[in-house]
């Protein structure tokens, strides 16, 4: 029995982005049973976009509150297919796209698999001192091994020639099987202030079925890093990590020294920063977002 697909687009009065998708989506070797796109707030544009796409592609459109957990979880409430797949407004797809990742999911005839995500060729790898200061201090790196750090930063994984088994995927392009996406959804706690909810969730799933990266599966996204340097991405951080770190008991042992060292790194880097740009806006909003999540 064939696997039916549903697809999840999220979107903030992106028409542009919407219409470039869908058409990517409409040009697929296998096109999907169905595409939901989750718009935040009302947006008359987007809405008459869609509609016209509606008749070439099984569309639901909805509005709901802006918020992109809040717009992701709507969005798993209404999905009917077997595999959920989440695409960003922003990316675009290699024609084999879907059914390179249908292909692996109908291969896994012993149900191992909880979520299967595609290669973003155009990944940001950074300059090789950051890398080597990232990887000192246990921070986030888009070019790593694809595993959650000690320190709860996230290592996503460039991409490699084989598959490969990873514990953590990209909002942008992330799959899983219906089944396990309506257990765990995405945490609340990540509603108003989004970063981290996409490799928190994915890892939690990890922990009971298996993750896997493949290369065949290709897409250029092109949204800024999530973990570009701005204050809201600072804030986040700040806020956000301390959670990860506290769920998923990381620490445990030796692992609050690995966290420590890791806020160490953190606070010379946004310091840095600060000296650079003459404003030190960076690290106290990553202090603000540390207070922000010692109050809740």
């Amino acid at each position: 029995m064939p696997l039916t697909l549903s697809i999840i687009i999220c979107t903030l009065d992106n028409t542009f982005g919407i219409t470039s998708v869908l058409k990517c989506i409409a040009s697929q070797n296998l096109i999907p049973n169905e595409i939901i796109i989750v718009q935040g707030g009302t947006n008359d544009m987007t809405r008459q976009a869609v509609f016209e796409w509606s008749t070439k592609l099984k569309i639901s459109y909805i509005e709901f509150q802006k918020s992109l957990v809040k717009q992701r979880n709507i969005g798993i409430e209404v999905a009917q297919g077997d595999i959920i797949c989440f695409l960003d407004d922003d990316v675009i797809l290699e024609n084999n796209y879907f059914d390179s990742i249908l292909k692996v999911y109908q291969d896994d005839i012993n149900n191992e698999l909880g979520g299967v995500q595609g290669t973003i060729t155009n990944s940001p790898h950074g300059n090789i001192i950051k890398t080597i200061f990232n990887k000192i201090f246990l921070l986030e790196e888009n070019a790593g091994d694809g595993k959650l750090k000690k320190s709860g930063a996230p290592s996503f994984h460039s991409g490699s020639p084989k598959q490969v088994e990873v514990e953590l995927f990209n909002g942008c392009l992330m799959t899983f099987r219906r089944e396990f996406m309506i257990k765990v959804r995405f945490d609340d706690f990540f509603e108003d202030n989004w970063l981290g909810d996409d490799f928190e969730a994915s890892y939690s799933i990890s922990k009971h079925r298996k993750l896997i990266q493949i290369p065949s599966a290709k897409l250029i996204h092109f949204g800024n890093a999530s973990f570009g340097n701005n204050t809201k991405t600072a804030f986040m951080i700040g806020r956000n990590y301390p959670y990860i770190r506290k769920k998923h008991n990381l620490y445990k042992g030796l692992g609050r020294i690995y966290c420590l060292w890791s806020d160490l790194g953190r606070v010379i880097f946004y310091f840095l920063l600060g000296i650079r740009t003459r404003k030190m806006d960076y690290l106290s909003a990553w202090i603000c977002g540390r207070k922000e999540y010692y109050k809740t």
